[in-house]
């Protein structure tokens, strides 16, 4: 489920939510699957938009990957998000697109019902 932080102090809001994928492969002859999840961040109206999906949602992410590392209870950790650039809902009868500026203020440039970002 997304988790969204509305705006405070001047700073826009973002959802945080996770994408899972799918790979399948064949090993000694039998078909296996391995799922990685990955973290997204959607800025902005980007933010609204990511909110509105629920589990199961079928979506794509075009984005940026980005790395940081912060200490927790002295170990350092590493973790490796992606900050959403365009949201495409793959589910037809929806909303279907949305994307961002990812540069400068990450002001939103468009959202589209017709299954194209504008």
């Amino acid at each position: 489920m997304p988790k969204r932080r509305p705006p405070r102090m001047g700073r826009l809001s973002v959802t945080t939510l996770s994408l899972a994928t799918k790979a399948s492969f064949v090993k000694d002859g039998e078909r296996q699957e391995r799922t990685e999840w990955h973290r997204i961040q959607a800025w902005g109206k980007l933010s609204e938009y990511a909110a509105a999906f629920k589990k199961g949602s079928q979506i794509r992410v075009e984005g940026e990957l980005r790395s940081r590392e912060y200490e927790t209870d002295g170990a350092k950790v590493r973790t490796s998000e992606v900050v959403a650039s365009s949201i495409l809902n793959l589910r037809p009868g929806q909303c279907n697109a949305a994307t961002s500026d990812t540069e400068g203020d990450k002001a939103p440039v468009s959202v589209s019902c017709e299954g194209t970002p504008s």
